[in-house]
C-alpha cells in the first residue's frame, strides 16, 4: 500500500500494489544503493487505486486480511481512523480479493 496525508481537509491518495520479488536482487550485502547500479529492484503491479472508488478516503493507516468468504475468497481490510480530530473520520474498508 502506498499513500498520501492529508489532515481531513482533502481526501488521501490511497494506492494497492502487488509485489514481485523473484527477480529482485536481495540487497542486504549492499551497503548504499546510491552507490551502484548492479542490482534488479522488484517489480510492482496496481490493484486498486481508491481514488477510483468515488468517495472519500481518510488517512488509511491499517491493512490486513480478514475471514474467508463462502465462495473461498479472501477478504482484505483497511482501516482509518479519525485521531480524535473531528475533521477526519474513521473508515473500515472490506474488499473481497479476485485472484
Amino acid at each position: 500500500m502506498e499513500r498520501s496525508f492529508s489532515a481531513g481537509v482533502a481526501a488521501c491518495a490511497i494506492k494497492v500494489f502487488i509485489a514481485d520479488l523473484n527477480n529482485a536482487t536481495y540487497i542486504k550485502s549492499i551497503p548504499s544503493l546510491l552507490q551502484t547500479h548492479a542490482f534488479k529492484p522488484a517489480s510492482k503491479k496496481l490493484l486498486l487505486n481508491m481514488d477510483s472508488l468515488g468517495i472519500y478516503i481518510d488517512n488509511i493507516e491499517g491493512v490486513t486480511f480478514g475471514p474467508t468468504l463462502p465462495n473461498g475468497h479472501r477478504t482484505l481490510i483497511f482501516i482509518a481512523d479519525n485521531n480524535f480530530d473531528k475533521s477526519e473520520i474513521t473508515q473500515l474498508l472490506l474488499f473481497e480479493v479476485m485472484e
